[in-house]
């Protein structure tokens, strides 16, 4: 294998990284601009049926991206209160929950506030080349793996540790490779 072969694997690699930390970032973002919104949409909700203003279209985005708000919230504690406020909302119990409704706003900014310090964390992540490289490296057995382990195991969580740990292990073999096979060509080269 001739040195730029290697050196445009490596490169192409570090590149896939960099995109993978993008892609990270711009999900963290996605989140925690609909965290937001659902949160203002439950405020503007209950504002407005305190005014009695007409509160219907708020209540179908709630009721609608219910799985996905719920998803976000990792808290069991968290998730029952907001579980039980959106039962409320679908059954019309609306003025039951109009105090309640208070407290789960903090739900939202601790979890805005922990997406954030995500983002911040992945950010980080673009001055490490080591890091491009794992990244790029855990894109690629995305790509490579990842439709045929969504086929057999429909659920797999790709943020697991075992998946994390096999990505690592993978990296720094392809990394102790490649640094191998340029070592051999820069002693081939001497010769």
């Amino acid at each position: 294998m001739s040195t730029d072969t290697i050196v445009l694997i490596i490169c192409s690699v570090l590149i896939l990284g960099v995109i993978d930390i993008f892609i990270a970032f711009f999900k963290i973002r996605r989140e925690i601009i609909f965290i937001i919104e659902y949160s203002n949409r439950l405020i503007e909700m209950r504002d407005k049926y305190i005014t009695n203003k007409d509160y219907i279209e708020d209540v179908t985005f709630l009721i609608t991206e219910k799985r996905k708000i719920l998803s976000k919230i990792s808290n069991n504690r968290d998730r029952a209160k907001l579980m039980k406020i959106i039962i409320r909302i679908e059954e019309n119990w609306i003025y039951y929950i109009i105090n309640e409704i208070n407290t789960i706003d903090g739900v939202f900014l601790r979890k805005e506030k922990e997406l954030k310090e995500k983002e911040k964390r992945t950010l980080t992540q673009l001055f490490n080349p080591f890091i491009w490289f794992y990244r790029g490296v855990e894109r690629i057995m995305y790509i490579t793996f990842g439709y045929l382990i969504t086929k057999i195991n429909a659920n797999f969580d790709f943020e697991n540790k075992t998946w994390r740990f096999i990505n690592a292990i993978i990296s720094f073999l392809g990394g102790l490779a490649g640094i191998w096979q340029v070592i051999n060509i820069y002693i081939n080269t001497i010769k």
